[in-house]
C-alpha cells in the first residue's frame, strides 16, 4: 500500500463524502446557490486546469476549455495553472463550484463538453472520473445523449 491517493481513488472518496454528508444533512445540504461564474473565476479556472492535466494533449485541452468558458462568461480572463496537488486544488473549488444557479451550473456543464468535444482529443479515463465527480459534487445529473 503506497501512500499516494491516485485520481480514481479520490474521485471515488470525494463522490462518497457528497453523498453521505447529503444523506446526513439533508436540509444542510446546498443543492444550487445564487452564485454565478464569473464571481468564481479562481474556483472555475482551477477546475479545467485540473481535468486538462489529465488530457492526452494538455495545451490543446486547456485552450479549447478556456476558450469555451469565455465564450460562455462574458469579460471571463482566466489565469491558467498547473497544480501539484489535484486533491488540494479541487478541495479549495468544491463548495464555490456548488453555490452556483442552476443556469451557471448547466452552462460550465455545457461548456465542458463543448470543449471535448470541439478539441478533438479523445478523452482519458481520468478526464471521464473528474466529470463525473463535478456532476455529482455540484449536484448536477449527467445527461447521457
Amino acid at each position: 500500500m503506497d501512500n499516494h491517493i491516485n485520481l480514481f481513488e479520490y474521485c471515488l472518496s470525494h463522490m462518497l463524502a457528497v453523498q453521505i454528508n447529503d444523506y446526513k444533512n439533508p436540509g444542510r445540504s446546498i443543492m444550487h446557490g445564487d452564485n454565478n461564474l464569473k464571481n468564481i473565476e479562481i474556483a472555475v479556472t482551477t477546475l479545467v486546469s485540473v481535468l486538462s492535466q489529465f488530457s492526452t494533449s494538455p495545451e490543446l485541452s486547456k485552450n479549447a476549455y478556456l476558450l469555451e468558458l469565455s465564450n460562455a462568461i462574458p469579460n471571463f480572463k482566466p489565469v491558467y495553472k498547473s497544480y501539484q496537488s489535484f486533491q488540494q486544488a479541487l478541495d479549495a473549488s468544491w463548495i464555490k463550484l456548488n453555490s452556483l444557479s442552476l443556469l451557471q451550473k448547466k452552462i460550465l456543464i455545457d461548456s465542458i463538453e463543448k470543449a471535448e468535444i470541439n478539441s478533438n482529443i479523445t478523452q482519458t479515463t481520468e478526464q471521464r472520473e473528474i466529470f463525473r465527480t463535478i456532476c455529482a459534487s455540484i449536484h448536477v445529473p449527467i445527461l447521457v445523449n
